[in-house]
């Protein structure tokens, strides 16, 4: 189950990174 969730929080990343590069860009930016 965990697992699963792992999995879906993952592709929701994945989409939101296909969907807007840029936030994505500026997120890791700020983590770093």
């Amino acid at each position: 189950m965990a697992r699963s969730k792992f999995i879906r929080e993952a592709n929701a990343r994945e989409l939101s990174l296909k969907l807007n590069p840029r936030t994505w860009y500026l997120l890791v930016e700020n983590t770093h």
